[in-house]
């Protein structure tokens, strides 16, 4: 009897796990960075047509011209670069130029193929920018200073969070099924 017990505490514990979100992109434009943009050159953003019903992480390429540093975070808006704020992602520090992930505490929902767009935006700081890239042929366009600049896009992928269960707990499920029944079977 304390077999089962012990055995049916793991099963609980393995199936209790969560993963960790892994990004799943729904778009974005990541090729060659070809410029840059000061956050503070607002209204500034990239405009987004999802195909997904939903978002929760926005990656970007963040520089900057000088030691920048500060806190970022990005808005989703609907309608134009200052139209309705749809949700903020929670803040990072910027401390180094690469790739940030940003994400929503709560997924925002969208309708695929309305036109959205993405602002980030310093909270604190300055001198940090977000990278540019020369894109003729997507459809998007970066927009800073409040301009469109077709043929260039920022640097970013949107997407929905997945949680993806690890392969330990899925093994270790399997393991305690398969002595529970071994087990269950050598009892005469």
């Amino acid at each position: 009897m304390k077999q089962y017990l012990i055995a049916i505490a793991f099963l609980s514990g393995a199936l209790l796990v969560r993963g960790q979100g892994t990004p799943v992109w729904d778009q974005g434009d990541t090729g060659f960075v070809d410029g840059f943009a000061l956050l503070n050159n607002q209204p500034l953003g990239q405009s987004f047509t999802p195909s997904f019903s939903s978002i929760g992480v926005v990656e970007l390429w963040l520089g900057d011209n000088s030691a920048g540093s500060g806190d970022i975070a990005v808005n989703v808006r609907s309608g134009s670069i200052t139209g309705t704020i749809l949700g903020t992602t929670a803040s990072l520090s910027y401390s180094t130029t690469g790739m940030y992930d940003f994400l929503f505490s709560d997924p925002i929902a969208l309708t695929p193929g309305t036109k959205y767009f993405l602002q980030p935006f310093a909270l604190s700081g300055s001198g940090v920018g977000a990278n540019l890239v020369n894109s003729p042929s997507f459809t998007g366009g970066a927009i800073y200073g409040g301009t469109v600049h077709m043929g260039f896009n920022f640097w970013f992928q949107e997407g929905i969070v997945g949680n993806v269960p690890e392969p330990s707990s899925a093994a270790l499920c399997i393991v305690v099924v398969s002595v529970l029944i071994w087990h269950h079977k050598k009892r005469p």
